[in-house]
């Protein structure tokens, strides 16, 4: 049962990390989508001006960002960075609880009863807050994202979740 216990922590925490690393791309798209449509709508007014003999690109950088502008919010990236932040949040201080009963899991000081208890009263506050800021199930389909949160959670229990079970790991 304490592997169990171990391997819901860990996979929590990959959550938590796999989450951050999207949230994190979405952040870098989203400003480089703002900074491009400001750059674009002001300078490409004048820029049409000078250059005339391309105008129709300058055009079809105005057209393009106020596209952009008007579909903003529409935007995948646009709609995850609006309830990525609080779900992280919620989901860290989850992790937190369920990394701070690991101890008393470890140490063999609750009965397997009580670690099945403490599991799905976890999965259940869990299965709550996907459902609060997930509107639709969250598929951890990117490698480049898994990888970064499986590399930063075995980091992190390294150092904050020691265990004399290594094999648990």
């Amino acid at each position: 049962m304490q592997e169990r216990y171990w391997n819901y922590l860990k996979e929590k925490r990959i959550y938590v990390y796999y989450l951050d690393a999207e949230a994190e791309c979405s952040y870098i798209v989203d400003k480089a989508v703002k900074i491009y449509c400001a750059l674009s709508s002001s300078t490409s007014i004048a820029a049409w001006a000078v250059w005339s003999q391309y105008s129709f690109v300058w055009a079809a950088l105005i057209a393009v960002s106020h596209v952009i502008t008007a579909v903003y919010d529409l935007l995948p990236f646009s709609k995850k960075l609006k309830t990525a932040a609080p779900f992280i949040k919620e989901l860290k201080q989850l992790c937190n609880r369920i990394e701070h009963d690991w101890f008393q899991v470890s140490s063999g000081k609750l009965t397997e009863e009580e670690i099945n208890d403490l599991l799905y009263h976890y999965e259940e506050e869990f299965i709550g807050l996907e459902n609060k800021y997930q509107k639709k199930e969250l598929s951890l389909s990117s490698k480049r994202f898994m990888k970064k949160a499986i590399e930063k959670t075995d980091i992190y229990l390294e150092r904050f979740c020691p265990t004399e079970n290594k094999e648990t790991k």
